[in-house]
């Protein structure tokens, strides 16, 4: 089996984008606007959510940022509680 990614186009215009290594597991989904307008990645090790990156106006920004940005776009999911990723990964 090889990676593989999915992509969905949501009728607000976002995008959702899924990637797969070679054995089925998800490592990386993406939901974002336009090229980078608005962006957060999260990314999974052995199934579990290990981090996440913010993008904004094409480039990496923190999470206040990326917070205050998203509410211009209803539909862009909340960050993942810190302590969430932290408890999941241990």
């Amino acid at each position: 089996m090889t990676a593989r990614d999915t992509t969905e186009e949501l009728p607000s215009g976002k995008n959702i984008r899924i990637t797969y290594d070679e054995s089925g597991e998800k490592t990386k989904e993406t939901h974002c606007y336009g090229m980078l307008d608005i962006a957060c990645t999260m990314h999974y090790r052995a199934g579990t959510q290990v981090g996440e990156d913010y993008f904004f106006k094409r480039r990496l920004v923190g999470r206040k940022k990326y917070e205050k940005e998203r509410l211009n776009f209803p539909d862009m999911r909340q960050p993942t509680k810190l302590w969430t990723i932290v408890e999941l990964s241990c």
